[in-house]
């Protein structure tokens, strides 16, 4: 749905954030699809993943154009929050999709989930809902529960979409 994505490019561009890092995964993505122009069909460009930073206040972006799976979301996951660390990161936030039965009219919600009890009481005072049970996939959940387990903070919020705006 581009959720993460949009919001990410608007704190970029809100923040006056500054590129930081490049990081090549095209050894880690296979397309599955031909990338078509004026007729001729060629492989895609290798996916962008940028990571951004912000002095004022500090905080990384990361931009990824891909949802990398498995083995290598994993290590993407560990070395993102391996950089990060290094450099004073201290909470982990993510942003997804939440594809949901309702009309691209109604209001968006944002739900979330915390893997830590602080984080998950500021949700209310944010109008953010506690997401009740389900899964989040990609890095979006990958970095929760890695950056959990390095003892980091970390939430994703989630903004509903419609179901059939996914593609």
């Amino acid at each position: 749905g581009q959720v993460g994505l949009g919001a990410c490019d608007y704190l970029r561009r809100k923040l006056d954030a500054v590129p930081f890092a490049q990081i090549d995964v095209s050894a880690s993505h296979q397309p599955d699809s031909l990338t078509v122009e004026d007729g001729l069909g060629r492989m895609p460009d290798p996916p962008k993943q940028d990571l951004y930073y912000s002095s004022e206040p500090p905080l990384f972006i990361f931009e990824g154009d891909t949802q990398l799976s498995g083995e290598s979301a994993f290590k993407l996951a560990a070395e993102l929050l391996d950089l990060v660390h290094r450099h004073g990161t201290e909470t982990v936030f993510t942003g997804a999709a939440y594809a949901m039965p309702v009309s691209f009219r109604q209001r968006p919600e944002i739900f979330g989930a915390a893997t830590d009890e602080d984080l998950k009481a500021r949700f209310a005072t944010l109008g953010v809902k506690p997401l009740k049970e389900g899964n989040i996939s990609g890095l979006n959940g990958l970095l929760l529960g890695l950056a959990a387990q390095r003892g980091m903070p970390a939430a994703c919020l989630l903004a509903t979409m419609p179901h059939y705006a996914i593609e």
